[in-house]
């Protein structure tokens, strides 16, 4: 118990156990306790400006039905990365989660100067994808990141080539379900009046078209920090509604993981 206490990881992770299982009440206690023992900053301007900088561009296809509602941007106090938290107002398998919206993230590891993108990492699905910078990704040192419909899986400049065509495989079948045989939850009495059925070919499932800018979020309600803990920054000092809590981090030492 005495390490529990003053160990501030631990803390902060029953906070993000307690989280999972939507008992925000708990959560809550412990993500304040884990906070005020590496208690985060308001960011300098000069590091608004780096945060701004890297913001990605978001490509949606025309017929997305969920709207960004938010964007958190989180700076890591001791790494040069950025973590763009994405929450989307849902997605198209609600209702049985019960979590008003969808998060994603995106994250941006810069140079020692903070000038240059080194790596981009996406969340896809529970795996984090490394990325290595190349100006074709992106637009004067923002990321350019295109949006899978009514899920909002963060795909990168080559997803359809990743692998021998390990993402494409993934996203063929999931526009195949969701074009003949729909969402998961359709039958809810909740999903009612909910989006169940993707109505389009291959091509409009694939149209990223939509052009939505991140930086354009953060300038209009300012919600970036500097800290390590991000479930615990988001739900403390920013978002008055639920999400899933996911990696605070890329894992920069094992590809495909995160660190809470």
């Amino acid at each position: 118990m005495l390490n529990l206490l003053n160990n501030p990881y631990r803390i902060y992770m029953k906070g993000v156990r307690y989280h999972q299982k939507k008992n925000l009440g708990k959560a809550i206690e412990y993500y304040k306790r884990a906070l005020s023992k590496m208690p985060p900053r308001e960011p300098t301007n000069e590091e608004k400006q780096t945060i701004l900088k890297h913001a990605p561009i978001l490509l949606m296809t025309p017929n997305e039905p969920f709207p960004l509602k938010d964007v958190v941007a989180i700076l890591h106090s001791s790494y040069h990365l950025i973590a763009y938290h994405l929450f989307w107002e849902d997605d198209i398998d609600y209702p049985l989660d019960q979590e008003p919206c969808d998060h994603e993230i995106v994250w941006v590891e810069i140079d020692n100067d903070k000038r240059e993108i080194k790596n981009i990492y996406t969340y896809f699905h529970g795996r984090v994808i490394k990325h290595n910078w190349d100006n074709t990704m992106g637009e004067n040192n923002r990321p350019t990141i295109k949006v899978q419909w009514g899920k909002h899986g963060s795909l990168f400049s080559d997803w359809d080539t990743w692998k021998n065509g390990e993402i494409l495989d993934y996203m063929k079948k999931t526009y195949e379900r969701l074009k003949n045989e729909g969402a998961f939850n359709k039958d809810k009495p909740l999903a009612k009046r909910w989006v169940n059925y993707f109505e389009g070919n291959w091509n409009d499932f694939t149209n990223f078209s939509k052009r939505i800018e991140v930086e354009k979020y953060l300038r209009e309600k300012e919600m970036m920090m500097v800290g390590l803990y991000g479930n615990a920054i988001l739900k403390w000092h920013f978002l008055h509604y639920n999400f899933n809590p996911k990696y605070s981090w890329p894992d920069l030492s094992s590809p495909g993981k995160g660190i809470w």
